[in-house]
């Protein structure tokens, strides 16, 4: 077997790079991202992180997989190929860790009345026949229901397209105080859950796990959800616009008579709901619609692994050769906002 041989001029993947020639650089001709299948070493305790996020990218959309009788012991940061089912969209992920973490903010779209604060509830099954995961993308049709997912992103937003079946009520069930480690113990984290417009919701969750962190977030819908509710530990409140506490979460409704697809735009930040938002406002490219980013997501991706030459080789060897290309830069993440800002090791906002 040919030897693969590796091209001089290799960028140093060690820390976080905003690299602007990297984001703007074009797709190679040959598609990279095609070589790679996200899902690879996620059978078993592989520990891998399946998502739609950019190279250290702050939010990594990606599925949350379980089982009918609850979490894979296995699952320890989201996603497992094993599993049949999909309980939510996180927005956060660890890649390579060997104990139950990240996973943090799941989104899940379902059909028909909310009546429930448990994902065993929504959980729907899946197929890999229609999955796929790609860097930078990820899409796949929940069975339950016959909605269509597809996740992608930017930097700091994560940007999902659903397509649900016409009629009847559109639901986006943000289970926001629940991640996977509180999961595999059946039990919820402390955070909040505010409608702010017709368009518009926001919240954080307190993660005791990863430091004492909190993670806001900011989301923004294409078109007016007509109904909202929201739960705490305590139980479901469908009149009230704000949770808050123990086991808080909440959901939009959406009219499909007219429209069945739903883009949702949700921004990340470590330092304050503000910058949230802030972030959410500054991202100019996710304005532009689930296919721009999805374009761009790939293309960054593709700059990436094409950063290394390489040529000989088989091409499974060549699909290895990537693949491992791809899970380098998945970890660290960004931290910081669209302005600077960031929280350090004393708690305290620095730029």
């Amino acid at each position: 077997m040919a030897s693969l041989a590796l091209a001089a001029g290799v960028p140093a993947l060690g820390a976080v790079s905003h690299s602007p020639k990297i984001a703007r650089a074009a797709a190679p001709r040959d598609g990279l991202v095609n070589l790679v299948d996200t899902r690879s070493g996620s059978l078993g305790p592989g520990f891998v992180a399946v998502a739609a996020g950019l190279p250290f990218g702050m939010v990594t959309p990606g599925p949350a997989t379980t089982t009918p009788v609850g979490d894979d012991p296995l699952n320890y940061v989201g996603y497992s190929y094993q599993d049949p089912e999909i309980r939510g969209f996180s927005l956060t992920h660890f890649s390579g860790a060997g104990i139950h973490i990240g996973g943090e903010l799941p989104v899940m779209p379902t059909t028909g009345a909310v009546d429930s604060t448990k994902p065993n509830s929504w959980a729907s099954p899946f197929t890999h026949a229609t999955e796929i995961a790609q860097p930078g993308y990820y899409a796949t049709t929940l069975l339950r229901d016959g909605i269509h997912a597809e996740l992608t992103a930017t930097l700091r937003t994560a940007v999902e397209r659903y397509t649900f079946p016409s009629g009847g009520p559109a639901n986006l069930i943000f289970d926001v105080t629940r991640d996977n480690d509180s999961n595999q113990s059946g039990g919820t984290l402390n955070g909040s859950f505010r409608i702010t417009g017709d368009r518009t919701v926001r919240g954080d969750v307190v993660v005791p796990d990863s430091g004492g962190v909190t993670i806001w977030f900011a989301a923004r819908f294409d078109r007016p959800f007509d109904r909202s509710g929201t739960w705490t530990a305590a139980g479901m409140t469908p009149t009230k616009s704000v949770a808050l506490g123990h086991g808080a979460g909440g959901w939009v409704s959406f009219d499909t008579s007219t429209s069945r697809e739903v883009q949702a735009d949700i921004a990340l930040s470590y330092t304050s709901a503000r910058e949230a938002a802030r972030n959410l406002a500054a991202d100019r490219l996710a304005k532009r619609g689930f296919d721009a980013v999805r374009t761009a997501a790939q293309r960054t991706w593709d700059a990436r692994l094409g950063s290394i030459a390489v040529t000989g080789g088989s091409h499974r060897r060549l699909r290895e050769f990537e693949t491992a290309m791809y899970h380098a830069p998945l970890m660290p993440t960004t931290f910081d906002d669209a302005d600077g800002r960031y929280r350090g090791f004393d708690d305290r906002v620095h730029r």
